[in-house]
Parts: C-alpha cells; structure tokens; sequence
C-alpha cells in the first residue's frame, strides 16, 4: 500500500520524475547553455586574433621605434616585424647606433629579436603596461613596467650576456670578458628617474679585462698617450649592488678576487632625466699579483709612474673615474677615495631568554 501510494505521488509531481530528477535536468540545460557561451566566446577571440594579426599594420611598429629612438639620439634600423600570439609585436634584427656629439667612433650593438606586449586594458585606462622579452649578446633581456600618470614601477632582469658581444670595449677602449646578469627593481614617482628608488643586483661571472693585445689610450697622460698594452687580468666573479634613494644610487660591496688580483669599486650613480645625462662618479681600487705586473715591462712603467699619486699605504692602487654613459673623463689617480667611510652596520642585539627576563614582584 505504501509503495503504490508513493509512486502515485512521483506520477503526479512529474509523470514519474522525482524532484532530484528535475534539478539534474535543469543542470544539465544550464551547463550546455554555459557551454555553448563559452564555445561562441572563443569563436569569436580567434577570429578577433586572426583578424589582428592579418590586418594589424606590424611594420608601423618597427617604423614608431625608429622615429622614437631618433627623437633620444639614437639610430635604430629595425629589419623585420612580426606578429605574436596575444596582443603584441616581434622585432628582429635591430640594429642600434649612438650619435656622439664630440666627433667619436659611434657605439652600436644588434639585438637579435624582442617580442614587445601590452596591456590594452590598462592603456585604455590612461596608464601604461608592457613586457619586453629579448635575445641579446648571447643572453636574455625581460623588462616589465607599469605606469600611470602618478608613479612607474619596473622590473629588469639580466641572464648570462656575452661582454665579448657587447658594446662596453667601444666604451672603455679594452676588451671585456664574461657572462653579465643582473636584476633590477625600480620605482619613479612621477616617471622621473632622478627620483627613482629601488635596487640593482650585478654579477659577473669569469670577467677578465684586456688580453695583452689591446693598447689603453689616454690622450691627457704623455705615457699612455701613444698606447700600453694591458695583459689579460681575471677579475674572476664580480659582484655587488647599487642602492637608489631619490635617483641617487649608493654603490654597495662591488668587489672581486682572483689569482691576477684585488679590485673594488665604490661611488654613486646620479640618474638624471633623460637617462643618458646620468653622471657616473667611482673610485676604483685594485692590487695586481707580482707575475701579472712582470708580465708587460710598460704595464710595470706605468704603475711605477702612478705610485706617487695612485699607490695607497695598504697596497692598492686607486683612481676616480667620472663622467656620463656617454661621455667618460680620463682615470686621475687618487691615493684615497673621495668618498667618506660608511658607518658599519650595527648587529641588533640578542634577545633576551625567558630565563633572564625579570620575574615580575609580588605586592
């Protein structure tokens, strides 16, 4: 009697479907309705990006880059543009080439590709995102920034650049060995780099200078006016960092040891804007092995020359080097650094056991 009783009842509410029935067919609706929205979304997301990338205008990109360089004082020659999946341009083959304005040797350097990408959203809003991935002397270059109107954040990551590839033997006249990465994290309020806080880490792994071939000019200086040749000196692992507080960086442990010697740098770096106006100011330290001196009978003459105003009382040589990224002075041996001693960093103290705690009086 029960039983017949309860199925006529299961008739009624639903010709012979419970309520959990019911509920498991209108998922069921629900979940192929969402399905079908999902499929027709994205339909329609390829068929937006097949669009953009058959109708997006990529080598207007490659043209803005040169126009914009040109405008900072550089020459950029960007040799092929290309589409990437999500909303982004590759380049490849870029060439860049500085523009000295004192009559010297332009330096120039080639990246290989970069894959640039943005963030439409966060354009459309009126601020700025984008994410630089590239292939360059040999390593990996990633760049992320961030920015509105108020502030910029960013972030840049060296992995194991080739210095051999690089446009630093341009620069210091010498040629330079090893694998460069570093990490830098930076703030500007405002987007002003002078007054950027953040860090940037440096490491260099097997950096030698010189190769007993090269010859150091310094036109100021009678002796190294026609040439020395520098004999390779390993600098073995250099590493340090460079503190920034209101676009002024404090350098901080910059130091290295080898068989071939000692050197460490100390200084500031005063960012400026734009970047390339910067003003470099460090005081170079360094201390050779005896076989490394003898090696070169005028690397010998020129020490033996600089020890009147360069050779310190703990060994070491010293000379102050200044100038901007562009533009650098000639080394003036020093035989102190400029800069005043760091106060050594207190270590806190212990803290205290339990057992040593006061015990607390009874009243």
């Amino acid at each position: 009697m029960y039983k017949r009783n309860q199925d006529g009842a299961r008739a009624r509410r639903g010709g012979g479907a419970t309520m959990f029935d019911w509920k498991k067919i209108r998922l069921q609706e629900l979940a192929g309705r969402t399905g079908t929205y999902g499929l027709v979304a994205l339909v329609a997301g390829l068929v937006y990006a097949v669009s953009l990338m058959i109708v997006f205008p990529y080598e207007r990109v490659g043209e803005f880059v040169e126009a914009t360089a040109s405008t900072m004082g550089y020459d950029v020659d960007v040799g092929d543009t290309k589409p990437t999946f999500g909303v982004g341009v590759k380049l490849e083959d870029v060439r860049i080439a500085t523009r000295p304005s004192d009559g010297s040797k332009p330096t120039r350097m080639v990246i290989d590709s970069a894959t640039v990408t943005t963030s439409p959203l966060k354009n459309l809003m009126g601020g700025l995102a984008y994410a630089i991935d590239a292939d360059i002397f040999g390593g990996k270059l990633g760049v992320d920034v961030v920015a509105d109107k108020d502030e910029g954040h960013g972030k840049v990551r060296l992995e194991t650049l080739n210095l051999a590839e690089s446009p630093l033997k341009d620069s210091l006249g010498l040629p330079v060995l090893g694998k460069l990465s570093g990490k830098l994290d930076m703030t500007l309020p405002k987007l002003h780099a002078a007054q950027a806080d953040g860090r940037l880490e440096i490491q260099c792994e097997g950096c030698t200078i010189g190769d007993g071939k090269a010859k150091l000019k310094v036109a100021s200086n009678p002796l190294l006016a026609e040439g020395i040749t520098v004999p390779r000196f390993r600098l073995g692992n250099l590493e340090g960092e460079i503190v920034f507080e209101k676009g002024l960086g404090q350098i901080e442990g910059l130091a290295s040891k080898s068989p071939d010697g000692e050197i460490q740098v100390e200084g500031t770096i005063k960012l400026a804007d734009p970047a390339d106006l910067s003003q470099v100011d460090l005081y170079v330290k360094f201390k050779l092995s005896e076989s490394l001196i003898k090696s070169s009978d005028k690397f010998e003459l020129l020490l033996q020359f600089a020890e009147g105003q360069g050779k310190r009382s703990d060994g070491f040589y010293g000379f102050r080097l200044q100038g901007s990224p562009r533009r650098m002075r000639d080394p003036q041996w020093m035989k102190s650094s400029p800069f005043p001693p760091k106060p050594q960093r207190r270590a806190p103290k212990p803290k205290a056991a339990a057992a040593d705690l006061p015990k607390p009086t009874q009243g």
